[in-house]
């Protein structure tokens, strides 16, 4: 699968996640990053890096302050390399089944292990938020309440049927 259909997974995912939590100022960051690459003014690598500090985020950038800007940056590099891994598994399995994955595809299989597999599907995106929020030096309380979240099966299936 393409990077631009990983990156769009990742947007997919963390704005599914942000509507979760009820996190307004990440979805209105969310959108402004999905506004740009659909532009074609950034990428989401680009993006990540600018709030990550590339470039260094002023206050009130993408509607975020900077503990905001780092939680976005965080939640977008881990749902990409959630996706990688996720997206390999499929495309292994659609490579020995013929089948060409999509965006699409990736979401109603996405959808189908949150409504079969919650705690399996769960546990993933958790260890990928605790993998990538030590190596991103994320403010503890605020990587707890993300691992909260994906470790809740109402939550995750909510997050599952964003668009």
């Amino acid at each position: 699968m393409r990077q631009d259909a990983i990156d769009q997974s990742a947007l997919w995912l963390a704005d599914g996640l942000s509507r979760a939590a009820d996190d307004k100022s990440s979805r209105l960051a969310l959108d402004r990053i999905r506004r740009g690459i659909e532009a074609g003014t950034t990428t989401l690598d680009q993006t990540v890096q600018e709030l990550s500090g590339g470039q260094k985020a002023q206050p009130g950038e993408f509607g975020l302050e900077l503990a905001g800007a780092a939680l976005v940056t965080f939640l977008l590099t881990t749902m990409q390399e959630f996706f990688k891994t996720y997206i390999k598994k499929l495309t292994e399995d659609a490579a020995n089944k013929g089948v060409q994955i999509t965006l699409e595809e990736v979401k109603k299989l996405f959808r189908k292990d949150a409504e079969d597999h919650p705690d399996r599907l769960g546990g993933q995106l958790a260890q990928a938020l605790e993998k990538y929020g030590k190596e991103a030096g994320i403010d503890p309380d605020s990587a707890q309440r993300l691992l909260k979240l994906v470790k809740d099966e109402s939550a995750l299936k909510t997050v599952a049927k964003a668009d």
